[in-house]
């Protein structure tokens, strides 16, 4: 029989594209499905629909919480509940391909510790798509150390940092009671895979190529949030990378480096692409700050 999968969806005031996610789920043909959905204090008919549509599904569980304290405590919700073999996260206003699970379960089979699929992300307003991740990572290279590994990877790509597009082992999360942490609003995706993988000295990790997971930019959940114009956040998220890879060789600390002249850039580039003024745009401090002190060290030089 196929591995038990809880799959659970936070969601708030998206009744509508929830149902339409469910309804892919269903259609998926996956038989051991247990699907937990979380509702975070909706304060429109979401729960109403969502519990309508539930009770004619028995493998559809709602969860509630009395007051909204954001998608971090509605998966931690979940993640009391869950009791599959396999876990993953799906967000509700997002959609999947039809062998999502299937392709996982496979992947996860054997000694794999964590699999992570590419993306389509879709473009709602311009309908433009693109396809992420949609490849085959660097490999590893002989001898080296596992954490080195995961941090390498994190600097080439960023098919590591969300929760999204994954499959964790449910035993290894309940018998280290890893959470979300409530108090991030920015990359607590990041920190709950690193701690995750903090669980393991090392361990296979599976990469499908597929983009089994749909993100759908443009929904009213999906704007860019003023979490990530700000610099300390990215800061912070460094931070717990770092402290995450500690004790890991000079290769190690040298992708380290990387990584941060990444999030420099990445930064940067958030503020750029946000709806925001030039005047509006100058108050976010970071990689601004940080090229002009470069260009002004190069001509003491």
């Amino acid at each position: 029989m196929s591995a038990k999968i809880s799959v659970i969806i936070p969601f708030y005031n998206t009744g509508e594209s929830l149902l339409k996610l469910l309804g892919q789920i269903l259609k998926s043909g996956y038989e051991n499905l247990e699907i937990i959905c979380v509702d975070d204090a909706s304060s429109d008919d979401s729960l109403a629909v969502v519990k309508r549509f539930a009770r004619k599904h028995e493998e559809i569980q709602v969860i509630e919480q009395a007051k909204n304290h954001g998608a971090a405590s509605a998966r931690n919700k979940g993640l009391t509940a869950a009791t599959g073999d396999l876990i993953c996260f799906l967000d509700s206003d997002d959609e999947i391909s039809p062998k999502f699970f299937e392709k996982f379960e496979k992947a996860m089979r054997g000694d794999a510790i964590i699999a992570a699929c590419g993306i389509k992300q879709k473009y709602l307003y311009s309908r433009k798509v693109v396809m992420q991740y949609n490849y085959a990572p660097a490999a590893r290279k002989p001898g080296e150390e596992f954490k080195t590994y995961i941090v390498r990877l994190m600097t080439i790509d960023a098919r590591l940092y969300p929760a999204v597009n994954k499959v964790f082992r449910g035993d290894v999360i309940r018998k280290n009671k890893i959470r979300f942490d409530k108090n991030l609003d920015f990359a607590e995706d990041t920190k709950f895979v690193l701690d995750y993988l903090d669980c393991f000295e090392d361990g296979v990790t599976k990469f499908l190529s597929d983009a089994l997971y749909i993100y759908n930019y443009g929904t009213s959940t999906s704007t860019v949030a003023n979490s990530a114009l700000r610099w300390e956040n990215w800061r912070r998220s460094y931070a717990d990378i770092k402290e995450w890879a500690r004790g890991g060789d000079r290769s190690c600390r040298y992708c380290l480096e990387k990584l941060w002249l990444r999030f420099r850039v990445s930064h940067a580039l958030a503020v750029v692409r946000a709806p925001l003024s030039y005047t509006e745009k100058r108050q976010y401090v970071g990689f601004f700050e940080y090229l002009g002190a470069k260009v002004i060290n190069r001509f003491k030089k």
